[in-house]
């Protein structure tokens, strides 16, 4: 009798921690990398670009990136915008950089964003500036359009 109940309770304590062990949240996975490239141009000349990828967690509240940001013929340094739902998230500011691939003065921007709540696109918007004869213009990748917006698989 005594056996059968140590038996009993050494049964329940197992299942007890299997249930725990298990009750741990699960890691959000993030799926396949996908391709951005955006470019700005002015007066037939490249002014910035961003070129790189980026990653949706399952979970959809997060995503990574890896970018070259690339000042080219840019009068002042460039910035790069990210708009998550369509709204600005955060500026980056193109701090000069050494050579890489794909310009030489190119600047590394790696980040994992966790955004705290579902996230439905990203967009990836570079803003450049010329000075042609004499007047000071900016130039965006966007000018209004979705170029360079990644919708997240998973939404």
């Amino acid at each position: 009798m005594r056996k059968r109940l140590l038996t009993s309770l050494a049964v329940v304590f197992a299942l007890i921690a299997t249930a725990f062990a298990s009750a741990t949240p699960a890691q959000a996975a993030y799926g396949a990398e996908i391709p951005v490239t955006v470019q700005v141009s002015a007066y037939s000349q490249n002014v910035g670009m961003v070129t790189g990828w980026v990653q949706f967690d399952d979970g959809r509240t997060s995503f990574r990136y890896e970018l070259s940001f690339c000042r080219e013929s840019s009068f002042a340094a460039p910035t790069l915008e990210i708009h998550v739902n369509n709204a600005l998230y955060r500026t980056i500011y193109h701090s000069g950089g050494g050579s890489m691939t794909p310009c030489r003065f190119a600047m590394g921007v790696a980040q994992t964003e966790n955004y705290g709540s579902p996230v439905s696109s990203v967009q990836f918007i570079v803003i450049g500036s010329s000075f042609n004869q004499n007047v000071y213009r900016t130039h965006r990748s966007s000018n209004g359009s979705s170029y360079g917006k990644v919708i997240n698989p998973y939404f």
